[in-house]
């Protein structure tokens, strides 16, 4: 593969289809939720991951989640179903690898007592934020629990204002841009919160500016999943029938890079925790006073 088009760590070729034209049988090992599995021993850089001659690299949206996708093929992940979103239009070179240093990350958590021993939390919405974005937009992040045949689902979602992040707000996913749209995860684990089977991330896609504007003014609900106002579009499933998940708060962590709500409900309050909180409020309240 002739390339000089460098991402973080590897050398890529780009094209439409380029990795369709190359292993067409791509297409058929989509799930329905369109990622693709990771073959067994495969192995990984900041960009993708191995797959027969080539590396398949991340679309676009996983790729802001390095921390999360690296720390997936460490140990303890062997053998369990791992599934991501791939750019087609990218295939990148095994043979043209560079190092990279990555500085961000924060922990795991330890523990959430306040949610276990409890038989069903329907709504929980904990940690809304600051007043100064507009009525009805605040930056909240909200959590459901909901307990079910022995097990916890719980879902996160973070609901960031329309304006008031930098850079723009868009983002693209398969070729297409979308204007409103929020991280969303779904996870199962024990009745302990101690052992999780399953995680799936994503973004949800809201059609326009008044289905966006409801969904702030309203609270994750059992059975409510907002499906006619928006499109879930996954970007990785993790899971496994026979062995826990390790580190899985660490994961969660990964996904919700730099969002001190997630941080402060799994941990309690923190320095690290106030400090990302106050950069948090210092971008909104900068970029909504502009």
């Amino acid at each position: 593969m002739d390339s000089d088009t460098w991402l973080d760590d590897i050398a890529i070729a780009e094209g439409q289809n380029i990795a369709l034209d190359e292993y067409p049988e791509l297409r058929n090992q989509e799930d329905e939720d369109g990622l693709i599995r990771v073959p067994d021993a495969a192995e990984n850089c900041l960009n993708g991951f191995s797959y027969q001659d080539h590396y398949l690299i991340y679309d676009l949206p996983l790729t802001r989640y390095s921390r999360l996708t690296q720390h997936c093929f460490q140990s303890g992940f062997q053998n369990l179903d791992l599934r991501f979103l791939v750019d087609y239009d990218r295939l990148g070179d095994p043979s043209k690898r560079r190092g990279v240093d990555e500085l961000e990350r924060w922990d795991g958590v330890e523990h959430i007592d306040r949610i276990r021993g409890s038989d069903e939390i329907s709504i929980t919405s904990v940690h809304g934020g600051k007043s100064y974005c507009e009525n009805k937009l605040l930056d909240k992040t909200d959590f459901l629990f909901h307990k079910q045949d022995g097990y916890w689902h719980f879902q996160i979602e973070e609901l960031l204002p329309m304006e008031g992040i930098e850079p723009d707000f868009s983002i693209t996913y398969r070729d297409t841009s979308y204007n409103y749209w929020t991280r969303y995860l779904h996870a199962r684990t024990n009745e302990e919160l101690t052992e999780c089977y399953h995680i799936d991330g994503a973004i949800r896609v809201y059609g326009d500016e008044s289905s966006f504007i409801q969904r702030h003014a309203e609270q994750l609900q059992a059975g409510k999943k907002f499906k006619s106002e928006t499109e879930r579009m996954k970007l990785f499933r993790i899971e496994s029938d026979s062995q826990p998940l390790p580190s899985f708060y660490e994961l969660i962590g990964f996904f919700f890079k730099q969002n001190p709500y997630v941080k402060e409900f799994f941990e309690g309050k923190s320095d690290e925790s106030a400090e990302l909180e106050e950069q948090r409020s210092y971008l909104l309240e900068s970029s909504l006073g502009a």
